[in-house]
This record gives C-alpha cells, structure tokens and sequence, in this order.
C-alpha cells in the first residue's frame, strides 16, 4: 500500500542519514533526515538526529527549530540538550542554562549537559559556579573522565592548581588514552616549578596527542 510505500522510504532516508552522521558528513545527514521527514513528519528521532546534524554545520536557527520539534514530539535530556546547545551557539546563554537543566531533569546523571552548564558557567566567567556544579555531580557519584577534567579546567582557571591535577589525574584513571587530562597536569607541575613531573606528564600528553 501507499502507507507502506512511504514508511519504508522514510526508513530508507532515515538509515542513509545515520550512515552519514556516523561518516561524519553533517550536511548529508541533516538532506537524508530531512527526507526521511517529509515522507513521515515525526518519523523516530528524526528531529532530533537531524537538530545535532544541523548545528555541526553551523545552521542553529534550524537547528533550534528541530529540537523544538524533538521535544513536542518527545521530550528527553537528549532533546532538551540540543536546544541548549541551538540556544549556546546563538548567544542566548540564558535559555541554553535553563534547556541544559531542563535536560537534567529528565536525566540527572547526563554528562553532556552538565558539562555544558558548566562551560556556559565558564563563558559568563563564573568559575566558582562551574566549580560547583562539577563537584556536586562528582559527589552524587556521577563517573566520567569529561567531568573530572572539566573540574580540573575551572580549578586550573581559579588557580588551584594542586586540586586540578587531583581531577586531571582522576580524569586520567577514567581514561588513560584521554591526553588532554596529562596536558592539565603537565602544565600545573610546570606553573609549580616541579620540571621533572611536569616533562613526564607533558610527553606522555605528546604521546598521545
């Protein structure tokens, strides 16, 4: 029948969309899902693949709109944190804070948007609060290399810098390909005057890199 005709185009659209979001082709992605979409309007996370696709190549406003779409459809922290990130890309730090929280309370342990909290918070150049809001989720047992790294970012900012390498090395036992945590270490060992660990820690970030 016609029905199926058009349900099994949209999956054909919707299946070469995440071929290509997996290959990293965004613009290809994002023609694909909307394909998908214009043969089934809410077809799966169509809105919401396709509002990631959009801001990886710079259309926030559209990007926007898809997650918008995502939600009314079906929100989630998922949904909720595109937004956020629509809303970071176009300079409305206040509406990307509120979508970010929002997401958390679909799923309080989202990563992703905690860590775009706190950037957000970094952005506005409170790095008290990003600090806060990084150790409160590392308190609630939250696990994450991303996390502890991020902590160890606004520790190294507010210029504590033995408390940064107990993140970054946190970070690193997470993670131990993760070179941006040995980057953190290296230089608090070198700003500490301790040439030894920091060249250690440096190379094995060279190593890495």
């Amino acid at each position: 029948s016609l029905e199926m005709e058009r349900i099994s185009n949209a999956e054909a659209h919707y299946y070469l969309g995440l071929v290509a979001e997996h290959d990293g082709k965004w613009q290809e992605a994002a023609e694909e899902l909307k394909a998908a979409l214009r043969q089934e309007a809410h077809f799966k996370d169509a809105h919401l693949k396709r509002a990631a696709a959009l801001r990886r190549i710079g259309q926030f406003e559209d990007a926007k709109t898809e997650a918008k779409e995502a939600i009314r459809q079906k929100a989630s922290s998922s949904s909720y944190y595109e937004l956020g990130r629509a809303y970071g890309e176009l300079n409305d730090g206040q509406k990307a804070m509120a979508a970010f929280r929002k997401a958390l309370e679909f799923d309080d342990s989202d990563v992703k948007s905690i860590i775009a909290i706190a950037d957000q918070l970094m952005k506005q150049k409170d790095v008290a609060g990003a600090i806060d809001v990084c150790k409160k989720y590392v308190e609630k047992g939250v696990k994450s290399h991303m996390l502890h790294y991020h902590l160890a970012l606004a520790l190294e900012a507010k210029g504590d810098l033995q408390e940064a390498i107990v993140e970054a090395k946190r970070a690193a036992q997470l993670n131990e390909k993760f070179a941006q945590a040995y980057a953190i270490i290296g230089k608090a060992y070198k700003e500490l005057g301790d040439e030894q660990k920091a060249n250690k820690y440096l190379s094995r970030y060279r190593q890495l890199k």
